[in-house]
């Protein structure tokens, strides 16, 4: 801290978090998470292996429509407008 003091930062209050400001996780891992329905693994490795698999295994456009704009623009806009509260779909 006596070295942020002493660069002269502000601080600034870190919001808790929210799934409304997090887009690549509510993407990609709601994706997996689906993809995951059912499996069963006999090991961590064997875990480990099939999401590496299922990543590895999606194209640059899977991963451009995760970081659209215009989607994550009206969730941004709508924490703000309700400040941070809960936003029910």
């Amino acid at each position: 801290m006596a070295k942020i003091h002493k660069l002269r930062f502000e601080l600034l209050d870190h919001p808790p978090y929210s799934s409304d400001l997090a887009p690549r996780d509510l993407f990609y891992f709601t994706c997996l998470k689906i993809s995951l329905g059912g499996q069963r693994f006999s090991s961590n490795e064997e875990a480990i292996t099939y999401v590496n698999n299922y990543f590895a295994g999606k194209n640059a456009e899977y991963y451009l429509d995760g970081l659209e704009q215009d989607r994550w623009e009206h969730r941004w806009e709508k924490c703000v407008e309700v400040q941070g509260d809960y936003v029910q779909k």
